[in-house]
């Protein structure tokens, strides 16, 4: 018989269960059995374990006695219970022996924790005594600090209205240097605090305040005896009154002292200073001007080989008919270079040693004055060169002296203007002398543009002090322009045509339009290089008025008198070339032969190469035939104007076939000759040959253009022709000239 598996114990309620009609149970078929469905659903899976439920299960499969299956249970717990009573009896005096051990080690801990307790009493006793000890200390360095800051004013306050006998004697005899406006400003701190420490402490201050007023005192009589050396002796050479401004300039203290706690002083000083300067630099730039006006070059004609620099114009008698000038050739290019800022802002012309400009005075003047003709110095220069130094010397002089006014004296410009009011009247007196007597208004012109390109630089530096006098002169001179430009006007009007016959050659520009050329180019860059003020707008009417003047004296005077109508256009081509040619030349950054005032002469000139190349390509009988075609077709067909064949018996295959292969065997010689022809024309114009060919090539390719467009949309027949390249014709006329844009042919 199998012995039955244990199980534990259940409740009377599984038992009752248990107890039902084994019958209504078919053992076999229990197959996957749940308690659950044994026992009903009054019992939760969660009160009996897994195994309880196994052990179950496996009882019922086996058919086992369930209520003797509790009873042998019962009897096991019972025996189980005994045996631990009996375990748990054998086992008493180790039982004793850990209870007495647990009671020794509850003691230990006792006495721990009392140690535990009083170490963190002593911790929060030792806490409260840092914070004591902390408010303790912060109080002590409050104190500290409040003491050290007592200590620094109450010393402070002592060396403030205290004067030490050291610090006396350095202010009273030392020399004036850095170190000198360093102690200075101590006195003036001392001063300005005085009145402060006065309500501190009366006594003490009471007693210093004599002492502080009389070294004060002491002080401004020491400093402007130093300025009175300084500024108002008599200086030799302007290089010394320099070096003595330069040292001046970081001492500025010295006059702000003086002018914070004497006035009075202090005007003396500055106005001593203004009139002493007045003077010195009225006879400084008076005999500087003296000295350079006898080094003008009065010769008329060419310069001579002994000059160091040359005239810019030939003194040529504008309004006689003269225009005969050695240097008239390159008036474009000297304006061009004078009016750089490289040669603007070149050192001034210095007299000769004997009359140094850094000499100064009335000995100087005296020295000048009595100097022997016979010992001139030889070198010799136009007055615009001359003009050009007086004028950068004044510019020199107010911009070194208006910045010591301004580091020193802490001084605007109204100083300076006093300073220099009589040099600037005797600037506009030698002007004004000049002008009377200038003969060629080209001088005057590039005194005109020199004005205007030098309150500029003024302006650019900060300095407005010439602005009105500069304004007044650039008046002046545009006056005296506006004069000298009608006679030139009225000279090229009244010009008798028998004098021009003798230089009336086709293939050589006219003298007079040479001439005239650098007029015109001249104008143009002082227009481009002068404020857009009134005198500006003059001259833009000035060149207008040239240019039709110019042109009706080329295309009507003298050109009349060229019979051959070919020749005519020579001739223009040579001339109108030569003054765009000498545009050029003048052009800078800023201006271009695209300017406004420059494009009229420009556009004169294309448009008589235009003329000029439609009587080169008629002349060519093989090319007149198929240019007059392109031209009277070309612009119908591109614009897709319909045409009627039968009215237009010209336009037919044959026609077009017969023009196409003329074209291509001739139009290689046609260019051949025409550059030919513009290289014979035009050796004295090089712009005019190199146009006229460019010109031919635009033509050409445009008249091929609209032929190949007439083939391309009504005799598409003819591109198989052997004569018909297409955009290989215009590749070779590219090659011609790279430079040249040509629009290719698009094929249908």
């Amino acid at each position: 018989m199998n012995t039955p598996p244990k199980l534990s114990k259940q409740s009377s309620k599984l038992m009752v269960t248990l107890n039902k009609d084994r019958s209504e149970l078919d053992v076999d078929d229990l197959g996957e059995l749940d308690i659950t469905t044994i026992l009903g659903s009054d019992f939760d899976d969660d009160s009996i374990s897994f195994a309880d439920q196994e052990t179950i299960k496996e009882a019922l499969i086996k058919g086992y006695d369930l209520r003797q299956y509790s009873k042998d249970v019962h009897n096991e717990l019972t025996q189980c219970d005994r045996l631990t009573i009996n375990d748990y009896f054998s086992e008493r005096e180790n039982f004793l022996t850990l209870y007495n051990q647990i009671q020794v080690i509850d003691g230990v801990l006792e006495t721990l924790e009392q140690m535990l307790n009083n170490y963190y009493n002593d911790l929060k006793n030792i806490g409260s005594e840092m914070n004591s000890l902390q408010e303790r200390s912060l109080s002590m360095n409050h104190k500290l600090n409040n003491r050290k800051q007592l200590k620094e004013k109450l010393a402070k306050f002592v060396e403030d209205v205290s004067i030490a006998q050291e610090f006396s004697n350095y202010l009273t005899k030392a020399e004036i240097n850095e170190d000198y406006v360093k102690c200075l400003m101590s006195l003036d701190t001392k001063i300005t605090l005085f009145d402060d420490y006065k309500a501190l402490s009366p006594a003490i201050c009471a007693n210093n305040e004599p002492q502080l007023s009389k070294l004060t005192v002491a002080s401004i009589q020491k400093i402007q005896k130093f300025l009175d050396v300084m500024l108002m002796s008599s200086f030799k050479k302007l290089q010394d009154k320099r070096m003595k401004q330069s040292q001046l300039s970081g001492l500025g203290y010295l006059f702000q002292f003086l002018f914070k706690y004497s006035s009075y002083t202090a005007n003396q000083v500055i106005n001593s200073y203004v009139e002493n300067g007045e003077k010195y630099f009225t006879s400084l730039y008076k005999s500087y001007i003296n000295s350079l006006l006898k080094m003008v070059d009065e010769t008329s004609g060419p310069v001579t080989n002994k000059s160091k620099i040359k005239s810019l114009f030939g003194n040529s008698n504008s309004g006689s008919g003269n225009s005969k000038s050695n240097n008239n050739g390159q008036h474009h290019l000297k304006m061009n270079d004078f009016l750089s800022n490289e040669l603007l802002e070149a050192p001034f012309i210095e007299p000769p040693p004997s009359t140094s400009l850094l000499e100064a005075g009335a000995q100087l003047a005296n020295n000048i004055a009595n100097t022997n003709t016979s010992a001139a110095a030889a070198v010799k220069y136009p007055f615009d060169q001359l003009y050009r130094s007086i004028l950068f010397f004044l510019m020199d002089l107010v911009t070194f002296e208006t910045g010591f006014v301004k580091d020193f004296f802490l001084g605007g410009e109204d100083v300076t203007a006093t300073i220099f009011g009589k040099s600037i009247a005797i600037l506009i007196e030698t002007t004004e002398n000049y002008l009377s007597n200038s003969p060629d208004f080209m001088n005057v012109l590039v005194i005109l543009g020199m004005l205007q390109k030098y309150k500029g630089i003024m302006n650019a530096r900060g300095i407005n002090l010439l602005n009105a006098p500069f304004d007044k002169l650039i008046g002046m001179v545009f006056a005296r322009f506006n004069k000298t430009f009608v006679k030139e006007i009225e000279h090229i009007r009244g010009v008798n045509v028998k004098e021009l016959k003798s230089h009336l050659n086709p293939l050589v520009p006219h003298p007079m339009v040479k001439r005239y050329a650098d007029l015109v180019s001249s104008l143009v860059y002082v227009n481009e290089h002068i404020p857009k003020e009134s005198s500006n707008q003059g001259l833009s009417r000035y060149i207008a008025e040239l240019k039709t003047s110019l042109e009706k004296l080329i295309s009507t005077v003298m050109m009349n008198e060229i019979e051959s109508k070919d020749q005519q256009l020579v001739f223009l081509l040579n001339n109108y070339g030569l003054v765009v040619q000498t545009l050029l030349d003048s052009c800078t950054v800023v201006t271009s032969i695209d300017d406004q005032n420059a494009r009229p002469f420009n556009q004169l000139f294309n448009s008589v190469i235009g003329k000029y190349i439609n009587s080169q390509i008629l002349n060519l009988k093989y090319l007149t035939q198929f240019s007059t075609f392109a031209n009277e077709w070309g612009p119908l067909v591109e614009s897709n104007v319909k045409i009627d064949l039968k009215e237009n018996p010209s336009f037919n295959i044959q026609n077009v076939t017969d023009i196409l292969k003329s074209f291509e065997q001739n139009w290689k010689s046609a260019v051949a000759v025409i550059k030919d022809d513009s290289i014979k024309n035009f050796k004295q114009c090089p712009i005019a040959a190199t146009k006229t060919f460019d010109k031919a090539l635009i033509e050409l390719h445009y008249c091929y253009r609209l032929l190949c467009i007439i083939i391309n949309k009504h005799f598409p027949t003819l591109k198989s022709n052997a004569n018909y390249k297409g955009n290989r014709t215009i590749l070779e006329m590219k090659e011609m000239n790279p430079s040249l844009e040509f629009d290719l042919i698009q094929d249908d």
